[in-house]
């Protein structure tokens, strides 16, 4: 090797491990940045010819050291776990959330709703039976009715407030959803543009990432990457990115028998051409599986529980009569379901019309008012079966928040491993900076060595020049 060929090998040495510290430093700079993939360098030998000789115009075997490529460190494999998992985490919490707040609202269990409303209508028909005369309980027992049929309606309501509550997140899902679609359309186009042109496009695909993390987050889906660097997106057969391109997603609401009878729509996602789209995992899919099914489930339950609560009452209040001694008269009315439950029209804004005393029996008979009393505290009467019914709900919620939090600890666990991997360790990077220092000070020596050959060549042996 020749003096000069020796200075090209070292000056390859001193550029490329530069390089190498440059990427070094900015992993370590980088270090807490969220969503910051790991740089690495992978170094080669800068290849002579297949032969050697004087006929072949080189004696040398190799020419120094080169970049083959820099790269992001990524596991495709935890990549695509950590996706599902955050997504079916996802989808998880949203139905364990709007359980939870439909339990709270109906705060069964406390001092106000059904519960409470049941207990003071008994005891209001516990003063009628000591005095089923006196006009002024007759009015209080209406009252405690009323405030009844109120709180009926009111966790009818709560359950309603809950459903268009997810019925107008799917809206605001739908279109973060189609913005970022857009976007990674968008940041493909110009990762395609980059590493075609030869540039680091790395800045770019882990912003690119990070959006996608986010919309699989959302709506799940199928994500893979073409070898120019593109990326393709389906979701339940839908292209929803690829070539640089995104589809639209849309709302609408359909009508549905289950739901109808609530006066609600099924609120369903379609593609441009009204097709209707599974979501199966993510944000969307807990969200479309909430106010589709469970919380239109609670409701049902709600109206059984609604109607055998009016079933209760007129089967024991049509038996007996009024202080005008008129039978037949219903307590509750429960034909407009719980959202329209309310005091039958027998007996509302008229106390004489409450029945006491049996049908036929004396005008001091309390046996109906006795009967009506003991509903509250019966072991299978309404107070009964709303305790049952909100505590199959809480069953059903304890159930919903331990799954979603298991998905929740796994997809911690999936993004730890993918830091792990994937991510900077500080320590890794201060072995590699001064592995680079090394091999970056021994080319500078390298360099230093050959000059001083030179300078003893030319300027003390006085061959240079004759």
């Amino acid at each position: 090797m020749s003096d000069f060929a020796a200075l090209n090998t070292a000056f390859t040495g001193l550029d490329v491990h530069r390089r190498r510290i440059d990427v070094i430093g900015e992993n370590i700079a980088n270090a807490s940045t969220p969503g910051y993939r790991r740089r690495t360098v992978d170094l080669s030998a800068i290849e002579g010819p297949n032969g050697l000789g004087v006929f072949t115009g080189t004696d040398r075997a190799g020419r120094g050291v080169e970049i083959r490529s820099i790269s992001r460190v990524i596991d495709p494999l935890l990549e695509a776990h950590v996706r599902s998992e955050t997504s079916r985490a996802a989808s998880l919490g949203i139905q364990a959330e709007a359980l939870n707040e439909l339990e709270a609202n109906w705060a069964s269990f406390g001092d106000s709703g059904i519960s409470a409303a049941l207990r003071d209508l008994g005891a209001a028909f516990d003063d009628l039976v000591n005095d089923p005369g006196d006009t002024a309980i007759r009015a209080i027992v209406l009252q405690r009715g009323d405030a009844v049929a109120a709180a009926v309606r009111d966790a009818h309501a709560a359950a309603i407030d809950v459903h268009n509550g997810l019925d107008g997140r799917v809206d605001t899902v739908v279109d973060r959803v189609n913005s970022l679609a857009s976007s990674i359309a968008a940041s493909d186009a110009n990762i395609i543009a980059a590493r075609a042109a030869g540039a680091d496009a790395a800045s770019l695909e882990d912003g690119r990432d990070a959006l996608i993390d986010e919309l699989t987050s959302l709506v799940g889906g199928d994500v893979r990457y073409d070898d120019n660097g593109g990326v393709s997106i389906t979701l339940d057969g839908l292209r929803l990115v690829g070539d640089g391109r995104a589809a639209t997603l849309s709302t609408a609401r359909v009508a549905d028998a289950a739901l109808g009878v609530h006066g609600l729509d099924r609120v369903e996602v379609q593609t441009d051409n009204g097709r209707t789209l599974t979501i199966r995992s993510g944000d969307l899919a807990g969200t479309l599986d909430a106010a589709n099914g469970l919380i239109g489930e609670q409701l049902n339950d709600l109206a059984t529980f609604a109607q055998e609560l009016a079933d209760s009452y007129n089967t024991a209040h049509t038996a007996g009569a009024g202080l005008d001694g008129t039978t037949g008269r219903s307590f509750f009315d429960a034909t407009g379901g719980p959202g329209g439950f309310s005091l039958h029209a027998d007996v509302a804004g008229d106390p004489t019309a409450i029945a006491a005393r049996g049908a036929t029996a004396g005008s001091l008979d309390t046996t109906v008012a006795e009967a009506l009393a003991a509903l509250s505290d019966s072991p299978d009467g309404p107070s009964a079966a709303w305790d049952q019914l909100v505590t199959e709900l809480a069953s059903v919620t304890a159930g919903a928040m331990q799954r979603a939090n298991t998905a929740g600890q796994t997809a911690a666990a999936a993004e730890a491993a993918r830091t792990a991997t994937s991510g900077v360790s500080l320590d890794e990077e201060m072995t590699e900076l001064i592995s680079a220092q090394r091999a970056y000070e021994a080319s500078a020596r390298m360099i230093s060595t050959v000059d001083e050959m030179l300078n003893t060549l030319i300027n003390n042996t006085g061959l240079v020049g004759r």
